[in-house]
Protein backbone atom coordinates (compact mmCIF):
# COMPACT_ATOMS: atom_id res chain seq x y z
CA UNK A 1 0.00 0.00 0.00
CA UNK A 2 2.82 2.43 0.82
CA UNK A 3 4.49 1.64 -2.50
CA UNK A 4 1.32 2.33 -4.48
CA UNK A 5 0.67 5.54 -2.57
CA UNK A 6 4.25 6.68 -3.06
CA UNK A 7 4.15 6.07 -6.81
CA UNK A 8 0.82 7.89 -7.10
CA UNK A 9 2.19 10.90 -5.22
CA UNK A 10 5.30 10.98 -7.42
CA UNK A 11 3.22 10.99 -10.62
CA UNK A 12 0.78 13.56 -9.22
CA UNK A 13 3.58 15.79 -7.99
CA UNK A 14 5.44 15.75 -11.31
CA UNK A 15 2.22 16.56 -13.15
CA UNK A 16 1.38 19.47 -10.87
CA UNK A 17 4.94 20.82 -11.09
CA UNK A 18 4.93 20.68 -14.90
CA UNK A 19 1.56 22.46 -15.05
CA UNK A 20 2.73 25.10 -12.61
CA UNK A 21 6.02 25.70 -14.42
CA UNK A 22 5.14 25.38 -18.10
CA UNK A 23 1.40 25.90 -18.42
CA UNK A 24 0.26 28.64 -16.05
CA UNK A 25 3.69 29.89 -14.89
CA UNK A 26 2.80 29.54 -11.19
CA UNK A 27 5.76 29.22 -8.81
CA UNK A 28 3.59 28.23 -5.77
CA UNK A 29 1.92 25.48 -7.81
CA UNK A 30 5.31 24.25 -9.02
CA UNK A 31 6.60 24.14 -5.42
CA UNK A 32 3.50 22.22 -4.35
CA UNK A 33 4.10 19.68 -7.12
CA UNK A 34 7.75 19.21 -6.23
CA UNK A 35 6.85 18.79 -2.55
CA UNK A 36 4.21 16.18 -3.38
CA UNK A 37 6.70 14.23 -5.51
CA UNK A 38 9.25 14.30 -2.66
CA UNK A 39 6.65 12.92 -0.24
CA UNK A 40 6.06 10.08 -2.71
CA UNK A 41 9.77 9.35 -2.93
CA UNK A 42 10.02 9.25 0.87
CA UNK A 43 7.07 6.85 1.06
CA UNK A 44 8.76 4.47 -1.37
CA UNK A 45 12.12 4.82 0.38
CA UNK A 46 10.57 4.15 3.78
CA UNK A 47 8.90 0.97 2.56
CA UNK A 48 12.16 -0.32 1.12
CA UNK A 49 14.06 0.40 4.32
CA UNK A 50 11.39 -1.36 6.40
CA UNK A 51 11.43 -4.48 4.22
CA UNK A 52 15.23 -4.62 4.26
CA UNK A 53 15.29 -4.29 8.06
CA UNK A 54 12.67 -7.00 8.48
CA UNK A 55 14.66 -9.23 6.15
CA UNK A 56 17.86 -8.83 8.18
CA UNK A 57 16.12 -9.37 11.51
CA UNK A 58 14.27 -12.50 10.41
CA UNK A 59 17.27 -14.20 8.80
CA UNK A 60 18.45 -15.79 12.07
CA UNK A 61 15.19 -17.70 12.45
CA UNK A 62 15.49 -19.22 9.00
CA UNK A 63 19.19 -19.94 9.56
CA UNK A 64 18.26 -21.93 12.66
CA UNK A 65 15.62 -23.90 10.77
CA UNK A 66 18.12 -24.63 8.00
CA UNK A 67 20.63 -25.94 10.56
CA UNK A 68 17.94 -28.10 12.13
CA UNK A 69 16.89 -29.63 8.81
CA UNK A 70 20.51 -30.30 7.87
CA UNK A 71 21.23 -31.91 11.25
CA UNK A 72 18.28 -34.34 11.05
CA UNK A 73 19.09 -35.08 7.43
CA UNK A 74 15.71 -34.38 5.86
CA UNK A 75 14.92 -32.43 2.72
CA UNK A 76 11.41 -33.79 2.14
CA UNK A 77 8.87 -31.31 0.86
CA UNK A 78 6.62 -29.95 3.57
CA UNK A 79 2.97 -30.95 3.78
CA UNK A 80 0.74 -27.97 4.48
CA UNK A 81 -1.96 -28.94 6.94
CA UNK A 82 -5.35 -27.24 7.37
CA UNK A 83 -6.29 -26.27 10.91
CA UNK A 84 -9.00 -28.98 10.94
CA UNK A 85 -6.30 -31.69 10.82
CA UNK A 86 -4.25 -30.45 13.78
CA UNK A 87 -5.02 -31.02 17.44
CA UNK A 88 -4.67 -27.37 18.44
CA UNK A 89 -6.75 -26.24 15.40
CA UNK A 90 -3.97 -24.15 13.87
CA UNK A 91 -2.43 -24.41 10.38
CA UNK A 92 1.08 -25.91 10.22
CA UNK A 93 3.64 -27.26 7.81
CA UNK A 94 4.63 -30.88 8.47
CA UNK A 95 8.13 -31.88 7.35
CA UNK A 96 8.18 -35.69 7.14
CA UNK A 97 11.26 -37.77 7.80
CA UNK A 98 10.63 -39.72 4.60
CA UNK A 99 9.01 -38.69 1.33
CA UNK A 100 6.22 -41.34 1.19
CA UNK A 101 3.60 -39.95 3.57
CA UNK A 102 0.25 -41.45 4.54
CA UNK A 103 -1.61 -39.19 6.93
CA UNK A 104 -4.19 -40.68 9.25
CA UNK A 105 -6.23 -38.93 11.90
CA UNK A 106 -5.44 -35.68 13.68
CA UNK A 107 -1.82 -34.56 13.87
CA UNK A 108 -0.98 -34.14 17.58
CA UNK A 109 0.54 -31.20 19.39
CA UNK A 110 4.30 -30.88 19.63
CA UNK A 111 7.35 -30.23 17.51
CA UNK A 112 8.34 -33.82 16.67
CA UNK A 113 5.06 -35.59 15.92
CA UNK A 114 3.87 -39.02 14.79
CA UNK A 115 1.39 -38.57 11.96
CA UNK A 116 0.67 -42.16 10.89
CA UNK A 117 0.63 -45.80 12.03
CA UNK A 118 4.04 -46.78 10.65
CA UNK A 119 7.22 -46.69 12.78
CA UNK A 120 8.78 -44.16 10.41
CA UNK A 121 5.74 -41.87 10.27
CA UNK A 122 7.46 -39.12 12.21
CA UNK A 123 8.00 -35.53 11.21
CA UNK A 124 8.71 -31.97 12.30
CA UNK A 125 5.70 -29.70 12.63
CA UNK A 126 6.58 -26.04 12.09
CA UNK A 127 4.93 -22.69 11.67
CA UNK A 128 5.48 -21.10 8.26
CA UNK A 129 4.69 -17.75 6.67
CA UNK A 130 1.64 -19.50 5.28
CA UNK A 131 0.49 -20.46 8.77
CA UNK A 132 0.46 -16.86 9.88
CA UNK A 133 -1.20 -15.69 6.67
CA UNK A 134 -4.06 -18.17 7.11
CA UNK A 135 -4.67 -17.00 10.67
CA UNK A 136 -4.68 -13.36 9.57
CA UNK A 137 -7.21 -14.11 6.85
CA UNK A 138 -9.38 -16.33 9.06
CA UNK A 139 -9.66 -13.47 11.53
CA UNK A 140 -11.29 -11.23 8.91
CA UNK A 141 -13.43 -13.90 7.27
CA UNK A 142 -11.41 -14.07 4.04
CA UNK A 143 -11.17 -17.88 3.98
CA UNK A 144 -14.00 -19.98 2.53
CA UNK A 145 -14.57 -23.20 0.59
CA UNK A 146 -14.41 -21.16 -2.65
CA UNK A 147 -10.71 -21.41 -3.49
CA UNK A 148 -10.42 -18.51 -5.94
CA UNK A 149 -12.37 -16.24 -3.63
CA UNK A 150 -10.15 -17.23 -0.70
CA UNK A 151 -6.91 -16.58 -2.59
CA UNK A 152 -8.09 -13.25 -3.97
CA UNK A 153 -9.63 -11.96 -0.73
CA UNK A 154 -6.63 -12.95 1.36
CA UNK A 155 -3.55 -12.40 -0.82
CA UNK A 156 -4.78 -9.45 -2.88
CA UNK A 157 -7.38 -7.64 -0.78
CA UNK A 158 -6.34 -8.29 2.83
CA UNK A 159 -2.57 -8.85 2.75
CA UNK A 160 -1.82 -6.79 -0.41
CA UNK A 161 0.89 -9.25 -1.45
CA UNK A 162 0.02 -9.42 -5.15
CA UNK A 163 -2.03 -7.76 -7.87
CA UNK A 164 -4.04 -10.85 -8.73
CA UNK A 165 -4.36 -14.59 -8.08
CA UNK A 166 -6.05 -17.30 -10.11
CA UNK A 167 -6.37 -21.02 -9.32
CA UNK A 168 -7.11 -23.75 -11.86
CA UNK A 169 -7.85 -27.41 -11.13
CA UNK A 170 -5.96 -29.75 -13.47
CA UNK A 171 -6.67 -33.40 -12.76
CA UNK A 172 -5.44 -34.09 -9.22
CA UNK A 173 -3.43 -30.86 -9.09
CA UNK A 174 -4.10 -27.20 -8.43
CA UNK A 175 -2.19 -24.62 -10.46
CA UNK A 176 -2.08 -21.11 -9.00
CA UNK A 177 -0.88 -18.08 -10.95
CA UNK A 178 0.15 -15.13 -8.76
CA UNK A 179 0.44 -11.88 -10.71
CA UNK A 180 2.99 -9.27 -9.64
CA UNK A 181 3.86 -10.72 -6.21
CA UNK A 182 5.29 -8.33 -3.62
CA UNK A 183 7.09 -10.54 -1.12
CA UNK A 184 10.78 -10.86 -0.26
CA UNK A 185 12.28 -14.33 0.17
CA UNK A 186 14.48 -14.26 3.30
CA UNK A 187 15.68 -17.86 2.90
CA UNK A 188 16.28 -18.10 -0.86
CA UNK A 189 19.08 -20.51 -1.76
CA UNK A 190 18.84 -22.52 1.47
CA UNK A 191 17.42 -25.94 2.32
CA UNK A 192 14.43 -24.12 3.83
CA UNK A 193 13.40 -22.99 0.35
CA UNK A 194 13.63 -26.58 -0.88
CA UNK A 195 11.47 -27.88 1.96
CA UNK A 196 8.92 -25.08 2.50
CA UNK A 197 8.95 -23.46 -0.94
CA UNK A 198 9.20 -19.69 -1.36
CA UNK A 199 7.21 -17.48 1.04
CA UNK A 200 4.55 -16.88 -1.63
CA UNK A 201 4.28 -20.59 -2.41
CA UNK A 202 4.03 -21.29 1.32
CA UNK A 203 1.19 -18.79 1.71
CA UNK A 204 -0.66 -20.12 -1.33
CA UNK A 205 -0.26 -23.75 -0.21
CA UNK A 206 -1.52 -22.98 3.30
CA UNK A 207 -4.56 -21.14 1.95
CA UNK A 208 -5.36 -23.92 -0.53
CA UNK A 209 -5.09 -26.52 2.27
CA UNK A 210 -7.35 -24.47 4.53
CA UNK A 211 -9.93 -23.79 1.81
CA UNK A 212 -10.10 -27.40 0.61
CA UNK A 213 -9.75 -28.91 4.08
CA UNK A 214 -7.01 -31.22 2.76
CA UNK A 215 -3.22 -31.45 3.19
CA UNK A 216 -1.27 -29.95 0.29
CA UNK A 217 2.24 -30.39 -1.10
CA UNK A 218 4.07 -27.91 -3.34
CA UNK A 219 5.15 -29.84 -6.45
CA UNK A 220 6.98 -26.90 -8.00
CA UNK A 221 7.03 -23.19 -8.75
CA UNK A 222 8.47 -21.07 -11.52
CA UNK A 223 8.70 -17.42 -12.49
CA UNK A 224 6.61 -16.31 -15.48
CA UNK A 225 7.66 -12.73 -16.18
CA UNK A 226 6.04 -10.65 -13.45
CA UNK A 227 4.13 -13.67 -12.15
CA UNK A 228 4.76 -16.91 -10.24
CA UNK A 229 3.21 -20.22 -11.27
CA UNK A 230 2.79 -22.61 -8.33
CA UNK A 231 1.88 -26.29 -8.76
CA UNK A 232 0.15 -27.89 -5.77
CA UNK A 233 -0.97 -31.44 -5.06
CA UNK A 234 -3.75 -32.04 -2.52
CA UNK A 235 -3.27 -35.32 -0.63
CA UNK A 236 -5.80 -37.89 0.48
CA UNK A 237 -5.95 -39.07 4.09
CA UNK A 238 -6.56 -42.53 5.48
Amino acid sequence: MNGELGLSLIILGIGVAVIGLLVIDSTPLMILGVSTALVGLLANWGEGVLQETELRLSSSSWDNLALLLESVGTASRAIYLPSSMVEDSKPYALIPQWGDVKLSGIVPRGFMVKYGPGPGDVGIKVRSMGSRAVEECLSVGSVSSDLNSTLSNCIVNHLSLAKGVEATFTGDSVVVLVNRPRLINPYDGTIVNTVLGSPMASIVASLVAESLGRPVVIDGEEARGNAILINLRPLTTQ
